[in-house]
């Protein structure tokens, strides 16, 4: 192996890592301040004022998650340059590097609602206390931003776009000796169960449990990436 490419695996395996861990991140801190990820269905008379009065811990939390959101960018493209032995030149990786820079965008887009305008949206709800039409406009407004950022961020983000990167990747790895079949065979079904929660949400199904259970599923897969970069020499 030339001395770029393994520089490649170790930095494609160093981020794989870290977005394996991070991922852990913002469950234990949001978790623990408003309930996360259960709490993204709460109607605004209880959303919005729990996070007036978490606020820090909020702020911290998807900023924490910002960072993991965008780093899914690098990953990305480090993961498809690999698979394609440092090359660069297979146009079903180069599509996958594109479908992963996109992905990360929209993770971003669907995150920034929270650091942004519905901490703006809370403050106007508690201060508009008493005055009901005021309230209601206020949480019409905060149910359109909440859905709006969430088809972006998680339908598009986080399932679709996510499951056309992971497709793009494993189609060509079943076809490299230097990676396991296994490991392959598994990229499609965890690409199939990312874009199958997509669809899901479309057609109007509670996609919560797929989506956390599709997301488990992509860091096992990134995490036993990583450790198979890291045993190359």
């Amino acid at each position: 192996m030339d001395q770029q490419l393994f520089k490649t695996n170790r930095a494609a395996a160093t981020l794989l890592i870290v977005e394996t861990v991070l991922v852990f991140m913002p469950l234990i801190i949001l978790g623990s301040a408003i309930n996360w990820p259960a709490s993204l269905g709460d109607p605004a008379s209880i959303a919005l004022p729990r996070l007036l009065e978490n606020a820090d811990a909020v702020r911290l939390g998807y900023l924490v998650y910002l960072t993991y959101s965008l780093l899914f960018w690098p990953l990305s493209y480090l993961t498809a340059r690999v698979v394609d032995d440092g090359e660069g030149r297979l146009p079903i990786l180069q599509i996958a590097a594109g479908f992963g820079a996109i992905s990360a965008l929209a993770r971003g887009i669907g995150i920034v609602r929270w650091l942004g305008p519905i901490p703006i949206v809370a403050q106007i709800y508690v201060d508009a206390a008493g005055s009901v039409e005021t309230q209601a406009a206020v949480s019409a407004l905060f149910e359109g931003l909440n859905d709006y950022g969430g088809t972006i961020g998680e339908l598009l983000g986080v399932n679709l776009l996510a499951g056309l990167w992971m497709l793009c990747v494993a189609i060509p790895m079943l076809q490299r000796p230097s990676f396991p079949r296994w490991l392959g065979g598994y990229g499609l079904i965890v690409s199939a169960a990312l874009i199958g929660g997509a669809v899901a949400v479309l057609y109007g199904v509670d996609a919560g449990l797929l989506s956390t259970i599709t997301v488990t599923m992509l860091h096992i897969w990134m995490l036993a990436m990583a450790v198979i970069l890291l045993r190359r020499k």
